[in-house]
């Protein structure tokens, strides 16, 4: 399966650890790309 590097930015709100800071924008990013990859 491929990978991709997703950046979570302070601007996005995502000024805690990892991506904590902005969950919905994770989540946004995660089901985007697990459509483009395996919805397919």
């Amino acid at each position: 399966m491929p990978k991709e590097y997703i950046l979570f930015t302070n601007a996005e709100g995502a000024g805690e650890h990892d991506e904590g800071g902005a969950a919905v924008l994770w989540a946004q990013r995660i089901y985007d790309w697990l459509d483009e990859t395996m919805g397919r």
